[in-house]
């Protein structure tokens, strides 16, 4: 879409006889005409990004803006798989993106106009209050478009041309409408990015989530979280000192992000506070767990135990031992009893129990014995046999 909203500045003041906003004059630079590439929000989910990675020998990978990937880390896989980076995207084998894509986009708010109510402006301008010259430069980069086409132009020029409330439309009386018009938000990609931008959506089957390069760099050589490191993390949080804290998301960090995602996602859990407000969270190892799990960074304190479980399904590591841990920890959020009645059993929901083919049933409260009542039988007074005397 073509934006003059910062190329053609009409200047206006308050006219007392006309009461209303009179032009005094404009101008239009050609060189802060910009056209934006736009594109539906709503169509990046829908984009066939690949979410698996394999290295191999020489394949040539393309780092996309936004990606969190610890540089040191990334160069030790690349060298342990002979591979290698390149900035130039068309040079890639492989394209790794942040798939909400947040670094090469912008948006802005649209006031549109058609093609031809800006001529008709530009036409009454001319007599009074533009150069020929720069006339000519709007007619040149308007040359290209249709009569309907939308350009975006600044809210105040947007009235007055829709509006026709300055003396400027005084005798004319063809009215130009435009049934097509918008005021909203409009998506574009940032004009930095743009070429890179069609390159990837002209090879998509070259693209790939970059999370699942994440995998690959905290893997064989990390430490995985054990119950027994989970507990010394614990006991870190616990503490009051801040270097504990610092220390134990270091480690969190670098940690085998698969085989210890669920003690990763019980941490969040218990001790997303202190990792909110602790400053480690954007050193870029702890960035790349946070995007690994797909977390807000300013909101690292709202995990629940149901997340727990939402991530162990989504990374495909669910087990039964891993539920039944979770469970156990977490009673009080999976099941909850009432004044008049009380949970007994717990058991998976149809999707896990596919997922795991088992049937598991957990009994939460043991069966009620009743009391044996004795059945008391009252015993009947029995009374003296009488004798009835014969005389």
């Amino acid at each position: 879409m073509l934006d003059l909203s910062n190329a053609l500045e009409v200047r206006k003041a308050y006219s007392s006889n006309s009461r209303t906003q009179e032009v005094t004059t404009a101008y239009f630079y050609k060189n802060k005409a910009v056209t934006k590439l736009e594109y539906e929000a709503a169509s990046l989910s829908k984009l066939p990004i690949k979410k698996e990675y394999s290295p191999s020998p020489g394949d040539v990978l393309y780092i996309g803006p936004g990606c969190n990937i610890p540089r040191i880390k990334l160069r030790d896989l690349l060298l342990n798989n002979y591979a290698k980076t390149t900035n130039d995207v068309t040079k890639a084998t492989h394209i790794f993106v942040d798939t909400t894509f947040q670094k090469m986009v912008k948006n802005t708010w649209l006031h549109t106009v058609s093609k031809k109510q800006l001529i008709q402006f530009v036409e009454l301008l001319a007599e009074d209050h533009l150069d020929p010259d720069e006339v000519e430069d709007i007619k040149d980069v308007l040359k290209n478009l249709s009569d309907d086409e939308q350009i975006n132009v600044d809210n105040s020029t947007k009235y007055h041309i829709e509006n026709r409330s300055c003396s400027l439309y005084n005798g004319v009386n063809k009215v130009i409408v435009n049934s097509k018009g918008r005021n909203s938000y409009m998506n574009y990609v940032d004009p930095e990015h743009e070429d890179n931008w069609r390159h990837i959506m002209s090879n998509l089957d070259k693209v790939y989530d970059y999370k699942c390069l994440i995998s690959h760099i905290n893997a064989d050589d990390s430490i995985t979280i054990t119950e027994e490191v989970f507990q010394q993390l614990c006991n870190m949080f616990e503490s009051e000192d801040q270097d504990n804290h610092i220390l134990a998301m270091e480690i969190m960090a670098n940690s085998n992000y698969i085989e210890s995602l669920m003690y990763i996602e019980i941490l969040f859990t218990d001790h997303g506070r202190k990792i909110n407000e602790c400053g480690t969270k954007r050193h870029v190892n702890f960035k790349s767990l946070v995007d690994f799990l797909g977390k807000n960074l300013n909101y690292l304190n709202s995990n629940s135990a149901q997340g727990i479980i939402d991530s162990l399904i989504e990374k495909n590591v669910v087990t039964l031992d891993a539920l039944k841990y979770i469970l156990n920890r977490y009673t009080d959020d999976f099941y909850h009893s009432t004044e008049h009645f009380e949970v007994k059993q717990v058991t998976l929901s149809d999707e896990l129990a596919k997922m795991l083919n088992v049937n598991y049933i957990k009994t939460v409260k043991e069966d009620y014995v009743p009391e044996v009542i004795e059945e008391q039988i009252e015993e009947k007074e029995e009374k003296p046999e009488e004798f009835n005397w014969v005389e």
